[in-house]
């Protein structure tokens, strides 16, 4: 993991660390994302300064198949950068670099720092 090491140490974009950082699915995905969060927000609005739109037939129904396609749109652009990133990773990372991880190797009389980090480095 040297990448997510280097961000650790300063590296300067979050890009240098991930890669190419987000690919076009991802950017296209937070923009339908953010667009339909819009348009809700919009419906609703309307919703509450004009009570009778909510008997028009197709204003419910519009509502939720936008806010339905929102949330769809905000799990796969998660789940896609959470493919790209290894969060779980970096979090298993910042633990044995931390204090409490560094307290540990010192309690077993072991390196001050992970065996991964002589290897890498």
């Amino acid at each position: 993991m040297p990448c997510v090491r280097s961000c650790r140490t300063g590296a300067k974009s979050s890009r240098s660390c991930t890669g190419r950082g987000p690919s076009p699915l991802e950017r296209a995905l937070r923009r339908l994302c953010y667009a339909c969060v819009a348009v809700a927000g919009g419906i609703v609005l309307a919703l509450e300064r004009l009570p009778g739109l909510a008997s028009v037939v197709g204003v419910p129904p519009l509502f939720g198949v936008i806010a339905a396609m929102g949330l769809l749109a905000a799990l796969v652009a998660r789940a896609r950068t959470e493919h790209r990133t290894d969060p779980r990773a970096e979090r298993r990372l910042r633990f044995w670099s931390g204090p409490v991880g560094r307290w540990l190797f010192t309690l077993t009389g072991g390196e001050a720092t992970p065996a991964s980090d002589a290897r890498d480095a």
